[in-house]
Parts: C-alpha cells; sequence; structure tokens
C-alpha cells in the first residue's frame, strides 16, 4: 500500500576528521555523502516506487562535531541532499556555534559539490572556508538552495580565504535560489574572504536567483560570464539588476 507519512532519512557525521584513502568507514563527511550516493531509500506512492528524501545532520549525542577537515576533493553529489548545518549535538550549540564548519586546504581543488542527479538539494547553515586553490560550493545542478551560510568566513567570523566561493556552471545549473528575503532573518548568506569572486554564475546557468546576501571584500563580488536571465537583487524582476536585496561591498 502507499505511505502516507513519509519521512526523511537521517545521515549523521560522528568524526571531525577525514579519509580520502577509506580504509575503512570512520562517520566522516567524506563517508556519508558516498553513503548517500550509493543508497536510496524509497516509499510507496501511486503504485510505484519513489526515492525518500535525505538529510545530512550533525547532531549525535556524544559526538560535538563543529569543524570538518576536507583534505581532499569531496565527492561528487549525484543525488538529492539536504545538508543542515544547524542541526549540532547540545554540548556545540551550547558554545554558541551555529553552524557547522567545513574547513578546506592548500591543493583542494572543489568543497561541496553537486552534480547530474542532485537537483533539488540544499545547504543551509553551513560555513566554507579554507579552499585557497579551489571552489568552496559548486553548483552544476538545478532547483538547488543555500541559506544562512558563511562562504570564506568561520562560524566565529573569522575570514579564511577561497579561491572562490559560489560556482553556478551548466546549462543544468537552473533554478537555483541563493539567499532569501533579506541577510538579518533567516535566508541570506555571507560571502566575503573569496579572492577571486564571491559569486560566479558561468555557462549559461540561467534562472538562478541571488538575493538577500552580504557580499563583501572578495576579489568580484558577483561576477557573471556567459550567462543569462539570472536574477540578481530581486524575486521577481528579469534580468540583472542592482537592487538593495543584496548588500554588495
Amino acid at each position: 500500500g502507499d505511505d502516507d507519512n513519509v519521512g526523511t532519512v537521517e545521515f549523521v557525521t560522528t568524526s571531525e576528521l577525514d579519509n580520502p584513502a577509506r580504509p575503512a568507514f570512520g562517520g566522516t563527511l567524506r563517508d556519508m555523502l558516498l553513503f548517500v550516493n550509493d543508497n536510496q531509500a524509497t516509499y510507496a506512492r501511486g503504485g510505484a516506487e519513489r526515492p525518500q528524501p535525505m538529510a545530512m545532520v550533525f547532531d549525535e549525542a556524544g559526538y560535538g562535531v563543529r569543524e570538518l577537515a576536507a583534505t581532499w576533493n569531496l565527492p561528487l553529489m549525484k543525488k538529492p541532499i539536504a545538508i543542515e548545518g544547524g542541526r549540532l549535538e547540545a554540548s556545540v550549540l551550547a558554545d554558541g556555534v551555529e553552524r557547522i564548519g567545513i574547513k578546506g586546504t592548500a591543493g583542494v581543488k572543489r568543497g561541496l559539490t553537486f552534480g547530474r542527479g542532485s537537483d533539488g538539494s540544499s545547504v543551509t547553515d553551513v560555513a566554507m572556508y579554507g579552499y585557497t586553490d579551489g571552489i568552496a560550493l559548486w553548483m552544476t545542478s538545478g532547483v538547488n538552495t543555500v541559506q544562512n551560510s558563511f562562504i570564506g568566513m568561520a562560524d566565529d567570523g573569522t575570514k579564511v580565504e577561497n579561491r572562490l566561493g559560489l560556482v553556478l556552471s551548466s546549462p543544468r545549473a537552473v533554478n537555483n535560489l541563493i539567499g532569501g528575503s533579506d541577510f538579518d532573518e533567516k535566508g541570506g548568506n555571507q560571502f566575503t574572504a573569496n579572492r577571486a569572486a564571491g559569486v560566479f554564475i558561468v555557462n549559461s546557468a540561467t534562472g538562478n536567483r541571488v538575493y538577500g546576501n552580504h557580499i563583501e571584500d572578495n576579489g568580484d563580488g558577483l561576477r557573471i560570464k556567459n550567462a543569462t536571465a539570472n536574477y540578481i537583487g530581486a524575486a521577481t524582476a528579469a534580468g540583472i539588476e542592482t537592487g538593495a536585496s543584496n548588500t554588495i561591498v
């Protein structure tokens, strides 16, 4: 029969370390991302098996993760995943931490990366920094959301450089939402200390909405190349605008 109570399958990261060689499963972010790619829970509806929503969380009791290491390129995501970086263990929240940190290092070319098949993913309450030779957050899929995240800054406000902050690239990168109604409300992101650009829209990416963000102290705050019909600074107006919805310094 049909299942009318569809829940979300949650994957919990319990280690701050990285294991690119993966000699064994260690509960790292890399392990969990690969596990999402390799598995898919389903539910029955309308006589058909449908994929069940999946989420990445960080709130397992007794595992106070707060800054995850990315010592090599993170896996290319091939399935939708909601990364809920504000879902932290109680002792971490008690210390005033509001978002999980995912820290890169020199030589890493990409942090969180969403490719074909990952459409409909979300990144919320995440800090991406330290990708001095690469891209902190890269999306070549569509209908994704990035909100309340720091790109180029740790959760405590310390600026830590990326080469590129967020890149929307390819004709499949369509109708993504970057930000929200206002930076001071739930939704807006902070882009800072990104050496080349805070936000880069390129290679025929289209229909993307970038508003309600604070973009400061980057090489280029916002760069668009060979990409048309994106919405910048307003939720509904067509084309490229210089509205006040984004603060670009």
